[in-house]
């Protein structure tokens, strides 16, 4: 685990307590998004996620606060030179600590120690703060990379990030 202060750490996932662990955010994630991910072949995703965010091509990053579960990312391969974020999410009994910030710098460490060549992600108006820290990370909005059947019912923002 890499220690950022004394209360918080983070480490990328690789045994199958950390995936279980993963497993339980994103479920929980799933639950305070409250927006059908269906359309993402999310059960097979949960089924996969050692292998949707394993190595070689991908992590799963978990973020914890004096040994407790805060937080997660998940870092995908999309195609030759593209990855793609999924699954940013910090408990709320956690946030305002820096955990999303500190998230969000590690999965683009991670990408380009990986040598993709952009990064890519969608988000929704509900995770807005979530989404000003993209921005303020050097990502920009650009057209849907994929049909996200939500853009045609709520704003769903698709960003880039050049690495």
């Amino acid at each position: 685990m890499t220690t950022h202060n004394p209360l918080i750490a983070h480490k990328t996932a690789s045994s199958s307590e950390d995936f279980r662990l993963a497993r339980q955010l994103i479920e929980d994630y799933a639950r305070f998004l409250d927006v059908d991910l269906c359309f993402q072949n999310f059960t097979q995703e949960l089924d996969g996620l050692s292998t949707m965010y394993g190595s070689p091509n991908g992590c799963q990053i978990l973020a914890f606060y004096d040994n407790q579960l805060a937080g997660g990312v998940g870092l995908r391969r999309f195609d030759e030179r593209r990855c793609e974020m999924k699954r940013l999410y910090v408990y709320p009994a956690f946030n305002g600590l820096g955990i999303g910030t500190l998230l969000v710098d590690a999965v683009i460490a991670e990408a380009r120690r990986l040598s993709y060549k952009q990064m890519v992600l969608d988000t929704i108006p509900k995770l807005d703060t979530a989404l000003q820290m993209y921005f303020r990370r050097g990502f920009s909005e650009i057209p849907p990379y994929y049909d996200n059947p939500h853009r045609h019912t709520m704003k769903v923002y698709f960003l880039a990030l050049e690495l």
